[in-house]
């Protein structure tokens, strides 16, 4: 039985990824990709996330987990530089047209006695984001990817559009504060 986080009973930290932390983002990324593939979704697969993303998302400073305990809970990608693929969004527009954080690579270990791991991460982002003066989240997910369809439309993002990447387009939400 999964905990309802409480962050006033539980203390979390949110900090940059470091090298050493790859192995236990990679098996979070696992669990998350398997689900997903014995699920039949089509976002994640064998092939991506792998420890190559994890590490550049590492060397460039964009990577950063959510630790209880001294555990690695979540793991995500967070960047204020732009999304390329966002120029362009189709049957629809974005909420705004200034600087946005963007989240990709989010996943919560699927083994943790913790729910409530997504909307932490994205809080902590959102405080990450206004102390840089940013007041907008935008990300993408897959038309099938129910569990963060549900995250999004309960953290507050709304639907904007489609993006397209080489392998397909994903649905488009922002959220601004």
């Amino acid at each position: 039985m999964r905990a309802k986080l409480d962050s006033r009973a539980v203390s979390s930290v949110f900090r940059r990824a470091l090298p050493g932390d790859i192995p236990q983002i990679l098996e979070i990324i696992k669990r998350a990709v398997e689900k997903m593939l014995s699920e039949g979704k089509c976002q994640w697969n064998e092939n991506y996330p792998n420890a190559v993303h994890i590490k550049t998302d590492i060397e460039n400073g964009e990577g950063f987990v959510i630790e209880i305990n001294n555990k690695i809970e979540a793991y995500g990608a967070v960047s204020f530089d732009g999304e390329p693929f966002y120029d362009i969004i189709e049957e629809g527009e974005w909420l705004s047209n200034s600087s946005y954080a963007v989240i990709h690579r989010m996943a919560a270990d699927t083994n943790s006695q913790f729910s409530g791991l997504g909307k932490l991460f994205i809080d902590y982002v959102k405080d990450h984001a206004l102390q840089n003066d940013i007041h907008s989240i935008r990300l993408d997910t897959n038309y099938d990817n129910e569990i963060m369809l549900h995250l999004l439309e309960k953290s507050g993002f709304t639907f904007c559009g489609k993006v397209n990447y080489p392998k397909g387009s994903r649905l488009a939400f922002e959220k601004l504060f």
